[in-house]
């Protein structure tokens, strides 16, 4: 490691544990703010990086209030210390909601990261518990590889259109969306709950089961990586789309359960605008 490279490393290792006790002592007012100001609280949990302890100069504090029914306060935000706090509110029946759906990885992963503030009856500590240790279903990995496979086709069209028409705006939004649907499928068929979005990259990347040139096209289509060529974009997201649709068909063609998933992968991936 050279020294600049290490006294980066250090600095951010300071900045780190600073950031954390800042966070911890801005957490703790809101908290308590809330348990003071609104009597129906059952409990209050944070999200986020700061749930999972490595909040950073410039994060916020995503805070979930848990109350015990009838009309929920809207949502608002403020600062405390130049920190942006962030606070929703729940009924315990929308947070014990089962799982399922698009987002059930996602809501895995934040359950993993959460961290209970207030909880008086242990009511949060026991639901929270049952997200984190939730597993997914056939169903549930079935449901998203389906819609994933659909709206791959739709953007398909529309990247084409973008390309044909030399709209730049367009091929790089359905390129987008065709990078998003493919990361659905990799964390689905790897059983990834990412913590938080600024972490799923890194995660879908060291996936096991993914597209063949996954690694290339999902910075590029996604635009994480930046390209001034808007054709390297259009190529990345056509390619990346094609092998998500192929990696699709190998584990569903067979087992699916939905008829009209079947009924589309039945469909050339040539007709459907994928070759």
């Amino acid at each position: 490691m050279t020294r600049k490279r290490e006294a980066v490393t250090n600095r951010a290792r300071e900045l780190s544990g600073q950031s954390r006790r800042r966070f911890s002592r801005a957490t703790r007012r809101a908290a308590d703010l809330i348990v003071s100001q609104y009597p129906r609280t059952l409990g209050v949990v944070v999200n986020g990086s700061v749930g999972r302890g490595e909040p950073l100069p410039y994060s916020d504090v995503d805070i979930m209030v848990v109350t015990k029914g009838g009309r929920t306060p809207g949502w608002f935000s403020y600062f405390d210390g130049g920190i942006h706090i962030a606070i929703g509110f729940e009924t315990l029946r929308e947070f014990k909601a089962p799982m399922g759906g698009r987002e059930f990885f996602w809501i895995r992963g934040g359950a993993r990261s959460a961290k209970v503030l207030h909880d008086p009856h242990g009511i949060l500590d026991k639901v929270i518990h049952e997200k984190r240790m939730a597993k997914a279903t056939p169903r549930v990995v079935e449901n998203i590889a389906w819609h994933a496979y659909r709206d791959i086709i739709e953007y398909v069209g529309k990247l084409r259109n973008g390309w044909l028409l030399g709209d730049e705006y367009l091929t790089r939004y359905a390129a987008r969306i065709v990078a998003e649907r493919a990361q659905e499928v990799v964390l689905a068929l790897n059983d990834i709950s990412p913590p938080s979005e600024n972490a799923v990259w890194h995660q879908v990347l060291k996936a096991r089961k993914r597209p063949q040139h996954f690694t290339m096209d999902y910075p590029i289509s996604l635009g994480i990586k930046g390209k001034t060529s808007t054709r390297r974009v259009f190529m990345s997201a056509m390619r990346l789309a094609g092998e998500t649709a192929e990696l699709i068909r190998s584990r569903f063609s067979v087992i699916a359960k939905n008829k009209r998933f079947m009924a589309l992968m039945k469909v050339s991936l040539k007709d459907s605008g994928l070759e």
